[in-house]
């Protein structure tokens, strides 16, 4: 078994013998996880009240994280997040209530993308004997490494502005693999600019991404040049609407002051705390998800 980084740690979730004896009738099933089926009513309550357990100790584990994007779950529930089998019970079905094969994400990243897909483990046929080993698997392993040693998920939001980066802290194949597999490019955005009618790939946009984007990687940038940086990249050279008495384009004072705080707060939070991951404490609503539950 690989080593388990994440806390609480999976040796602290322990089964009850009801809980033992109803997944052993669960898995005699054809299907070992639909509790609505009639063959499922001796023991519902007890692995309804299970699954629940089960969500609440990796949602812990995850900080209330999507295991595969990063994208905030706190506060979701049904049509949020999902329990995930990082094997699908469909692929493995003893695994379908295994701890370590178990963990949160959500329904973008679970039904919509990862399904039932066997392509991200190395060997599909020896993974039942080998599931608990990393090196398994293609993908940033959800309970046995630390996603943020391999991507970080940079977030911002200010009212309806937003601006969402990954960022790859390592170059390999695992990086790689979990950044195109999970179509991480299409999550990330920068309205900030767009928000303000100010047309793309400006200095503003460009400054502005840049520098949370070092904070985010754990840089060291002085306050003044930080805030000399964000002042001097909403001051432009384009066009002709809010010209002031110099002739030079700038954003309205109110918009500006917008900036500053919230680039001031993440700044605060990268000097007088250990660096976190933006997404553990910011929030950035995501679509509707179908009122279906998979947890695969």
């Amino acid at each position: 078994m690989s080593h388990d980084p994440l806390h609480p740690p999976l040796s602290e979730f322990a089964l009850t013998t009801e809980e033992t004896d109803a997944i052993k009738h669960a898995l005699a099933l054809h299907d070992s996880w639909k509790l609505e089926q009639v063959g499922m009513e001796p023991v519902r309550d007890t692995l309804k009240a299970l699954r629940n357990r089960i969500k609440y100790f990796h949602l812990m584990r995850q900080k209330n994280l999507c295991c595969y994007c990063r994208s905030n779950l706190y506060g979701g529930g049904l049509f949020t997040i999902d329990r995930e089998h990082i094997v699908p019970k469909s692929h493995c079905k003893p695994l379908t209530y295994e701890i370590s094969n178990l963990s949160v994400a959500c329904k973008r990243c679970n039904m919509e993308i990862k399904k039932n897909k066997t392509s991200l483990f190395h060997n599909p046929a020896t993974i039942k004997d080998t599931h608990q080993d990393k090196d398994s698997y293609k993908i940033i392993h959800p309970n046995f490494e630390v996603y943020e040693d391999f991507i970080s998920r940079t977030q911002l939001q200010e009212g309806t502005s937003v601006l969402v980066k990954f960022n790859k802290r390592k170059e390999d194949a695992k990086t790689e693999f979990t950044y195109e597999f999970f179509k991480l490019r299409e999550l990330e955005c920068n309205s900030f600019d767009a928000a303000q009618g100010l047309p793309q790939s400006t200095s503003t946009q460009t400054a502005i991404e840049s520098s949370l984007v070092s904070i985010a990687q754990g840089d060291s940038i002085p306050l003044d040049t930080f805030i000399s940086l964000i002042r001097q990249a909403a001051t432009s050279e384009s066009d002709d609407d809010q010209k002031n008495s110099s002739g030079i384009n700038t954003l309205p004072k109110d918009e500006m002051n917008k900036f500053i705080t919230a680039a001031l707060e993440l700044y605060a939070k990268s000097v007088n705390e250990q660096y976190t991951p933006i997404g553990h404490d910011r929030t950035l609503s995501l679509p509707a998800p179908r009122a279906q539950e998979s947890d695969e």
